[in-house]
């Protein structure tokens, strides 16, 4: 009889083989969410920088924090912001302004008196679901007004500019700060995870059948 030769199969290099199709696959993952975070990042500053520049206003975006325009924004709203011109706001526009007593606070409430004094003009806002003015929006200079509503909104969608928005350490804010530790140790994992290497082959030795 002629000796027949077999190629035995070998369990070991099939999951090998099926080991490292499957890191390559997860790296690739990791490289591509890695890629999609900083074009979501990326992308949303773009967005902003756009429409602050269409709309005329370094705040096209805000979110409404508190239930005192109830029922005509809630909070969560997200709502967009157009620049206009002092002169041309009129009693009833729901308009964003720096609060006068805490100039990093931004205030939507709608404009219900105008009066000008020494040139200068200033507004008296009120919320809608308030019974009267707070005292610190009453004499309001044209100066701390940022934009006025454009009457668009999204509901719920505000509560994630306030979430990303929170700050973390000066000049950071969490959403920054979460995006540039997710790009940092995705990237790491992908370098320093280690490679599975297939084993040498080995020579097989012929089967003889007799």
């Amino acid at each position: 009889m002629k000796n027949l030769y077999c190629q035995p199969v070998s369990f070991s290099k099939i999951n090998t083989k099926m080991i490292m199709k499957m890191d390559k696959a997860r790296k690739s993952a990791m490289m591509k969410t890695a890629i999609l975070i900083i074009v979501v990042v990326v992308g949303g500053y773009a967005l902003v920088f756009g429409l602050s520049m269409v709309l005329s206003t370094p705040n096209p975006l805000e979110w409404v924090g508190s239930g005192s325009m109830h029922p005509v924004l809630e909070p969560g709203d997200l709502i967009l912001v157009q620049g206009v011109e002092s002169s041309k706001i009129q009693v009833g526009d729901v308009i964003i302004f720096h609060q006068t007593t805490d100039y990093d606070n931004l205030i939507i409430h709608r404009v219900v008196n105008i009066k000008t004094e020494d040139g200068e003009i200033y507004f008296t806002t009120k919320g809608d679901a308030n019974s009267a003015s707070i005292w610190w929006e009453e004499r309001i200079p044209a100066s701390y007004v940022v934009g006025k509503w454009t009457g668009f909104r999204i509901p719920y969608a505000g509560w994630v500019i306030y979430i990303l928005k929170i700050p973390v350490v000066d000049g950071l804010t969490l959403g920054n700060t979460a995006s540039i530790i997710l790009i940092v140790a995705l990237l790491a994992l992908d370098y320093f995870m280690p490679e599975e290497k297939e084993p040498p082959k080995k020579m097989e030795e012929p089967l003889k059948k007799s």
